[in-house]
């Protein structure tokens, strides 16, 4: 990503050209995240084909479809980790990963620690804080998963 995430405006009324549809289908994600959502299901409730569909998510957010609704589940496990003492299985599942083992490589792709450490991590230190690093594009950020993505939607 060519572009510097920190850049990107943070409110709904600053996202570059958002389009109207962008908030019922980020409903949709948010909704669906234990699901099977497709970026065609996606693209089908903003009424345009695929490919304009991906071409003005990622205009809009910064990001792909697949990568947000990757950064939720990232999100969501992250949350379950550090304020739960559910399986590192039940956190999977209940994050719409479809296995613990496809949650741990993500977690080791997007930050360098597998789940139960970072868990350990969390619990050690007694932080309240949402900071870990992630990587993002060819550069680290010091920001819990790309913020202004999910100051947007809610999630934090």
């Amino acid at each position: 990503m060519s572009q510097d995430l920190a850049e990107t405006p943070t409110s709904s009324e600053g996202l570059r050209d958002e389009p109207e549809w962008l908030g019922v289908v980020i409903s949709q994600i948010k909704n669906c995240l234990n699901d099977r959502v497709t970026v065609g299901d996606l693209a089908e409730t903003a009424n345009i084909s695929v490919f304009h569909f991906i071409r003005r998510f990622r205009s809009a957010i910064g990001v792909t479809p697949a990568r947000y609704i990757h950064l939720m589940r990232l999100n969501a496990a992250f949350g379950l980790l550090r304020e739960t003492n559910l399986s590192l299985a039940e956190i999977a599942y209940a994050s719409g990963f479809s296995s613990q083992s496809h949650m741990t490589s993500s977690f080791r792709k997007n930050m360098d620690t597998p789940p139960g450490e970072l868990r350990r991590m969390l619990c050690s230190r007694r932080r309240s804080t949402n900071f870990v690093d992630f990587k993002v594009g060819a550069h680290r950020t010091r920001n819990f998963i790309e913020p202004q993505i999910f100051r947007h939607c809610g999630a934090i």
